[in-house]
């Protein structure tokens, strides 16, 4: 289940129940939104204070798009990531760049975290590079 609570401020007292059952959670901020950003150590507060210790928490910063628009330089959040020892990915919800690959880590973390074992890399072969030859190296 997936619940998108859009970091509203009337949500704050509802997600802290969320937070006791949630198993991944993926914080998102705008980055053309500095407040956004500025809210993320709250946020995570309240998911290492009523969360469960084994979730597995990434930090994505969206509308990478924007270009011009940003306020939140990438360094500064892989920084603010790295401190609370998670992950950190960029993506655009318009054009969809790395949406995808968001949710295809989580829950590639989800299975490591209830496993205990690291997950084989899954490849894409709907984007794979189609002049690979498998048996000799690529197509010259």
């Amino acid at each position: 289940m997936i619940w998108d609570t859009a970091g509203q401020e009337r949500f704050r007292s509802v997600t802290t129940a969320y937070y006791r059952e949630a198993d991944a959670l993926l914080l998102v901020f705008d980055v053309s939104n500095r407040v956004s950003f500025e809210n993320v150590r709250s946020w995570l507060t309240q998911v290492r204070e009523y969360g469960k210790e084994t979730v597995a928490v990434t930090l994505v910063g969206n509308k990478c798009d924007l270009g011009s628009a940003r306020t939140v330089k990438s360094d500064e959040a892989k920084q603010l990531a790295t401190s609370y020892n998670i992950p950190y990915i960029e993506t655009s919800a318009k054009t969809g760049h790395n949406v995808n690959q968001a949710f295809t880590d989580v829950a590639r973390r989800l299975i490591e975290i209830s496993t205990g074992e690291k997950c084989a890399e899954v490849v894409d072969v709907a984007t794979e590079d189609k002049t690979w030859n498998c048996c000799y190296g690529p197509h010259t």
